[in-house]
């Protein structure tokens, strides 16, 4: 699969590959935490795009 990081505007979004290789976890984990809604993404398409922010939230422990 592609590991992609996409900006739009000001905003940086990852891809479910890039967020498992920057945490060094699986794909399949990285889905679970989005499906629980601990890390919230927006869906385009077939694929999750996670903002830099919302990201940052999950590493602040401010995720559900």
């Amino acid at each position: 699969m592609n590991t992609k990081t996409i900006k739009i505007g000001q905003k940086q979004f990852y891809n479910v590959e890039a967020l498992s290789k920057m945490l060094f976890i699986p794909v399949d984990t990285v889905r679970k935490y989005i499906r629980k809604n601990r890390i919230k993404a927006i869906k385009v398409g077939k694929r999750y795009l996670v903002s830099e922010d919302n990201l940052d939230k999950f590493l602040s422990g401010e995720g559900d």
